[in-house]
């Protein structure tokens, strides 16, 4: 915790001889924000690691624009909080973005987002998870279905999130940017097979993949249900 310097001494001078006693002093110079930094991966985790990790588990505050989008859904008459829906990338203190699927035909009042989160059965981490109210939701125009083309959407927040050592914001690289043949991460809560026999991630996960060429990414997918 960094703590605020201590008040500067007045400077000497005469003494003025007897009078009123002194009024408090200054108020306590609060600390400073930490410093707001984007794209920033902590190799190492924060506070901690994980010994003998294992299923590709990521380290506490390892992606600390990850975020998970909870939603309040009723199932048999009763209310259930805090239902995990999909992971999103905090891209601003007070926007989200995501997939267009994750969110369509959904309300914002049933969607709210956690940011700061690592294990999702505990509360053990470091700092504490942040949330957020979802004021807005903005889907892509050109978002298909069908075939997932434009998956993407943007959630506005109620209030910006406060930034520290497990929370800060992604960078947005310029359009004309490739990264082909790179590798990059995906990390996410997500299940561990298709359909609804997987089941969710307690700790976050994480992988590394390879970026493929569009063209060559065109290829392929034309070949799939998500062509042609």
């Amino acid at each position: 915790k960094i703590q605020p310097p201590p008040p500067v001494p007045p400077a000497p001078g005469p003494n003025p001889g007897p009078g009123p006693s002194p009024g408090p002093g200054p108020a306590p110079i609060p600390p400073p924000m930490p410093e707001s930094r984007c794209g920033r991966r902590n190799v190492d985790g924060i506070g901690f690691r994980i010994t003998g990790s294992k299923n590709s588990e990521a380290e506490y505050g390892e992606f600390p624009w990850m975020v998970a989008i909870l939603k309040t859904e009723e199932v048999l008459g009763q209310l259930r909080e805090n239902v995990y829906t999909c992971g999103g990338s905090l891209i601003h203190r007070q926007v989200v973005l995501t997939g267009a699927h994750c969110v369509q035909n959904k309300q914002p009042s049933q969607l709210k987002v956690r940011v700061g989160e690592w294990d999702t059965q505990t509360k053990n981490e470091i700092y504490p998870h942040q949330d957020r109210s979802v004021v807005e939701i903005v889907v892509h125009p050109d978002y298909y279905k069908g075939g997932l083309h434009n998956d993407v959407a943007l959630l506005f927040l109620n209030a910006p999130v406060e930034p520290n050592e497990s929370i800060q914001t992604v960078c947005l690289p310029p359009q004309d940017m490739a990264f082909n043949h790179e590798t990059c991460f995906a990390s996410g809560w997500g299940k561990d097979v298709f359909g609804k026999a997987g089941t969710y991630q307690v700790i976050l996960k994480k992988i590394d993949l390879p970026v493929v060429p569009n063209d060559q990414c065109q290829t392929a997918l034309r070949t799939t249900r998500l062509g042609p």
